[in-house]
């Protein structure tokens, strides 16, 4: 999980600082509540939540296609703090993320836009069987954060006034058991400053070149994954994926394929029945939508298994990842594959496009 960690900040970083562009600060609170999303998590929302966050953003000026393509969106880096519904069981949470911001509706002094952001989470409050056994949520001090919001702003020329939505997520991808994960929504409102502001950034989008063929591109999966009932033993995961993608507009575009799973940790589900090492090998149909920035692909959708011998989670699977393309066709993928609300695994992977 670590691992996913890093690859995320650098990814995200390398989109954030990578520009040199009108730079600001802002400030927010939030105020919420925990969902339970499982029956068994009624026990833990007892408080309400609230949170403090402070970013340094950056307004892109359309040196690069996505810039004009995406209508001149925000990057950004926040830093979170907040309380999660029950200090005793869960804990406080401090995270850091990094985020873009895009725009649905856009005038001469307000906008609405949402902003989507991942990171990493820091929580003094794990389970512990003996210590904390009620704590079915988290298992781990470290956890990825992933943050989604939507906000309308008000500008007075450096002065921006915001109010809106949030939802975070703090998980750690099942890779330690018991890991229902903490769903937070809130409400904000907030306050930026910009220090460096070019009132004549092009406001419209603007036409960009589409390279509308078909790419193809082959990942080669690894991870490892916890399994009830929980113990001290990890089990590896190996996959291959084979995707095919074609983009509608700039950046935007379809994607459909094939992963090829092998988890020997189904060896652990309804332990009576002996399995052999081709009856836990399993054949998903996957389909999905993905958007580029520069060299960072962030994609979503939804599988099915075409083969399943056991369906042991569900017969559907679902992913919310990021890829990074280095040269020459390699690609890094970094992808938390889960059934519904509930973690499966992160792929680690790496491939080629072609």
């Amino acid at each position: 999980m670590k691992k996913a960690l890093c690859a995320l900040f650098l990814c995200g970083f390398t989109l954030v600082f990578g520009q040199k562009n009108d730079w600001g600060i802002a400030a927010s609170y939030r105020h919420g509540f925990l969902m339970a999303h499982r029956p068994i998590m009624a026990h833990l929302a007892k408080e309400h939540c609230n949170a403090f966050e402070a970013s340094l953003f950056f307004d892109v000026k359309g040196k690069k296609d996505w810039h004009k393509a995406y209508n001149y969106p925000t990057v950004g880096v926040s830093v979170l703090a907040t309380t999660v519904g029950n200090k005793e069981i869960l804990g406080s949470y401090l995270g850091s993320y990094a985020f873009l911001q895009l725009n649905f509706l856009k005038t001469e002094h307000s906008r609405i836009y949402t902003k989507i952001g991942a990171g990493a989470g820091l929580t003094n409050k794990v389970f512990d069987q003996e210590l904390n056994p009620k704590n079915v949520a988290i298992s781990s001090h470290i956890n990825a954060l992933i943050n989604f919001s939507l906000l309308y702003q008000y500008r007075i020329e450096r002065n921006q006034f915001t109010f809106g939505v949030d939802m975070t997520h703090f998980s750690n991808g099942a890779s330690v058991l018991p890991n229902l994960g903490l769903n937070l929504a809130y409400l904000s409102l907030g306050y930026a400053r910009k220090f460096e502001y070019n009132p004549n950034v092009p406001e419209t989008k603007e036409n960009v070149s589409i390279d509308r063929s078909w790419k193809y591109t082959a990942i080669g999966i690894v991870s490892r994954r916890d399994s009830y009932p929980i113990s001290k033993e990890k089990y590896p995961v190996f996959a291959l994926s084979l995707t095919t993608q074609k983009a509608f507009r700039h950046g935007v575009g379809y994607e459909t394929g094939l992963d090829f799973i092998y988890k020997p940790s189904l060896r652990k589900y309804k332990p009576v029945i002996p399995k052999s090492a081709e009856s836990i090998a399993q054949l998903g149909w996957y389909n999905g939508w993905f958007m580029s920035f520069d060299k960072l692909q962030v994609h979503v959708g939804m599988g099915i298994y075409l083969r399943d011998e056991y369906f042991a989670d569900d017969r559907m699977y679902h992913r919310l990842g990021f890829r990074y393309a280095l040269k020459k066709g390699l690609l890094l993928n970094v992808t938390l594959k889960s059934h519904w609300a509930k973690a499966d695994y992160v792929e680690y992977g790496i491939g080629y496009r072609f």
